[in-house]
């Protein structure tokens, strides 16, 4: 007979110590019942509650917060945080899926003898919130990767992490005419010193900086378009 999908015996060496970890977990009530409660949130409260974990585990007002939750007192609370952040650091750690993750979860919990109440009731929720809960522990892969690849756009050369432009008009005569010339001025702020030697300069744009510079871009046109208008187009060179 032919391997299944998600038992141990088809695990390489990687995912078997994964599947392992977890079993361990399992094995822990307030990670059962931080199961439980995670999988008690509405889509929405686990969606906010996977952004917040993402960047580590963070203090109970942050998830109260972020959930909306009020009723749940702290321990309930930051027992579904780590539960998820659990879950986020088997993919980020491993790099699989958060689908296969979930179902070792769902495979360990329901062949576990001797249930409490929440392991019980972990097991009767869990299929139907199967693709959200896998959604929400691929975040923690995703945030690792956003992660490496903002840390490589920011090494060797220094990297801009601001940007502001705005319009200017300076003054010129023409004919004993005073005619305007509208002039972007560029205000950057690189994450570290710059010592030039020459008239050149040589620094990265990461993404996120890269959609604020197209965003800068296009307001400043708007701008300068605007005061053109305003001061009309035959007094400016």
């Amino acid at each position: 007979m032919g391997e299944t999908p998600g038992t141990v015996n088809s695990l390489e060496s990687g995912g078997s110590r994964v599947f392992e970890r977890i079993r361990t977990a399992w094995a822990s009530e307030s990670f059962r019942a931080g199961v439980h409660d995670l999988l008690s949130l509405e889509t929405g409260q686990m969606q906010n509650l996977g952004e917040l974990v993402g960047s580590g585990i963070p203090e109970v007002d942050k998830v109260r917060e972020a959930t909306g939750i009020r009723e749940w007192n702290d321990e309930r609370l930051l027992n579904a945080a780590a539960a998820l952040g659990f879950l986020q650091i088997a993919t980020s750690g491993s790099g699989i899926r958060g689908g296969q993750i979930v179902a070792w979860l769902e495979e360990i919990a329901a062949s576990a003898t001797d249930q409490d109440q929440a392991g019980i009731q972990v097991v009767s929720l869990l299929p139907s919130r199967r693709e959200e809960l896998a959604e929400v522990a691929d975040r923690g892969l995703t945030l690792t990767r956003a992660v490496t690849r903002s840390q490589a756009q920011r090494s060797v050369f220094p990297a801009l992490e601001d940007i502001a432009l705005s319009v200017d008009l300076r003054t010129t005569e023409i004919g004993g005419e005073i005619q305007f010339v509208p002039v972007i001025l560029a205000r950057a702020r690189l994450d570290e010193p710059i010592v030039m030697s020459g008239n050149q300069v040589c620094f990265q744009i990461p993404d996120d900086v890269l959609e604020l510079l197209a965003a800068e871009l296009e307001e400043v046109r708007a701008r300068r378009d605007s005061v053109i208008s305003k001061i009309g187009a035959s007094n400016v060179v």
